[in-house]
């Protein structure tokens, strides 16, 4: 039962290449969906996004995801889609890297 750890796995290495506005979408869709797979770090409250502290409009500087935590299985896969399909190509050597320049000003040998 549940999800694997494996998937969790992945879905974590696709989080990490998310771009800023993305990544606030998943969050969203957390948030939405499932408040308990967030975590705040500031020390106020009891540390769960849905806590009524934070719903007077305080948002927390630091929030974690607890992949454990998501649940249905359903909001799992709908967020490791996103989070795949969005960070597609963007591993290390990949099309997102800038193109390197030859700033050497040496002339290519001819093959």
């Amino acid at each position: 039962g549940g999800i694997s750890l494996d998937a969790r796995a992945q879905l974590a290495s696709n989080l990490i290449l998310l771009h800023g506005p993305e990544l606030g979408h998943v969050m969203s869709m957390l948030e939405r969906d499932c408040p308990k797979a967030l975590e705040i770090l500031d020390g106020s409250g009891t540390g769960n996004i849905d806590d009524p502290h934070y719903a007077a409009g305080v948002f927390p500087e630091k929030v974690e995801v607890v992949l454990e935590n998501i649940l249905p299985t359903q909001v799992f896969t709908k967020i490791s889609q996103y989070a795949a399909e969005k960070s597609a190509g963007r591993r290390k050597g990949m099309t997102d890297d800038p193109t390197l320049e030859d700033v050497s000003g040496k002339r290519k040998r001819k093959r």
